[in-house]
Order: structure tokens, then sequence, then C-alpha cells
């Protein structure tokens, strides 16, 4: 074999390994959301999702046309860019008892309050976020929202007895406390529910955006270059 043949051949192989481990590497960047772009840029291709934390009430006009008209149809859409978080707390006032637990007085009065502990107890014994989502969406879209927990509860398979027995316990006063505490903890504080609160931010346009608008909101928020598809539409 003449040399400068050889020299082709060893070369064509050394030029197969390097492409070889370039596709391995290229494959864990993408794995890792990351791809390498023209002139050795890189360029994340996925980013952390947005963050909506709610303050709501049970009751509140304006908490259940937001669930019913924004979040019931963006959160299925928007599931892998958007984490939500919910505290049923809203405007309400509380005072101890003096006997562990506490006593509420709510906006929309004491069916509000029920609604809101039902919501906490729930949020306690939901370990599943996005569950805990989706049966906020269920009770906030029923005809009335404190008395809806048990039927949400068998059509999203969830155990629904404990979260009755919480409802109606000390513990569900102390879980609906606390989740007054973090409402009254706000900074800004709360004026206005429903309250949103994304990325550990609240502002006047977050505010407007999140409860108007909350899929051009939420796609515009994103980071990452890869989008759902409602994000095109």
């Amino acid at each position: 074999m003449k040399p400068n043949m050889l020299s082709f051949i060893m070369k064509r192989k050394s030029l197969l390994r390097f492409l070889a481990m370039a596709s391995k590497v290229l494959l864990l960047l993408l794995g890792a959301g990351i791809v390498a772009c023209v002139f050795g840029k890189v360029v994340r291709t996925e980013a952390d999702p947005v963050r909506l934390d709610v303050y709501y009430e049970s009751l509140c006009p304006d908490s259940i046309a937001f669930v019913k008209n924004q979040l019931a149809v963006v959160y299925p859409q928007l599931k892998e860019i958007l984490v939500v978080d919910i505290f049923p707390y809203g405007n309400a006032k509380n005072v101890d008892n003096g006997q562990g637990g506490y006593l509420f007085v709510c906006q929309h009065g004491p069916d509000e309050c029920a609604g809101n502990m039902m919501l906490a107890c729930a949020k306690n014994y939901i370990s599943d976020g996005d569950l805990y989502v989706e049966f906020n969406i269920c009770v906030m879209s029923a005809r009335d929202p404190p008395t809806a927990g048990e039927l949400c509860a068998e059509e999203l398979n969830i155990a629904y007895e404990s979260i009755a027995e919480c409802s109606t316990s000390t513990e569900g006063e102390q879980l609906l406390h606390e989740v007054g505490v973090l409402t009254h903890a706000l900074v800004p504080e709360v004026t206005y529910i429903p309250w949103m609160v994304v990325n550990d931010e609240h502002t006047y346009a977050i505010q407007n955006g999140a409860e108007y608008d909350l899929l051009e909101f939420v796609c515009t928020e994103y980071q990452g270059v890869s989008k759902p598809e409602a994000c095109s539409v």
C-alpha cells in the first residue's frame, strides 16, 4: 500500500473516532438541556419552570373566575413549564381560641372558612403537587366549592376520609392558620384576592398578566428555547 494511501486511511479512522466521540458528547449535552451551537457558543435549551403561587378564597368570585377561566384551561397545556402552588386563606382573620386551635372570620362568611380549611387540609394530605392543583380546579369549578371536596376527591381517586376529618378538627384549624401566616407575611402585603406571586415576585404587571391572560404570561415568562405547542398558537 502506498504511503499516501495509508496516511489517508489513518486520518479517516481518526476522523470517524472523533465524530463518534463528539456524537456521544452532544447526546449528553442534549440530555442535560444544553446544545452546542456554532462558534462554540453554548445555549441552554431548557430553563426552570415558571413558579406561580396563588393566594385565594374558596367563595371569592374573582378567585373562582381565575380558576375556571384561566387555571383550568391553561394548566393542563403548560404543566411542563409551570409549577403552581395554592394558598387558600385570602382576607381571612383568625384568633387563638385558647384550646390549641383558632377561630376564623372570612370575607364571604363561615362557609368560605369551611372551604378554605378543607383546601388547607387537602394541601396537607395530597402529597402530589400536580394532583393538589387538579383538586383545587375541580373544587373551585363546582357549584358550591366548600362542599365539593368529597366528589372531587372521588373523581380524582383521592382518599378523602383524612381530609374530611381534618376539615372539622383542631388539626384543620392549625393548618389553615399556617396558610394565614404565610399569606400575611407576603411583601408587598396582600391587597387583592386572588393574589399572584411569580418566581417570588409580585408586581402590578405580574398580577394583571397571570390573572387575566395566564397562557400568554407564562409562555412569555418562561426562558427556555423549547416551549409547549400551546405557546405557539
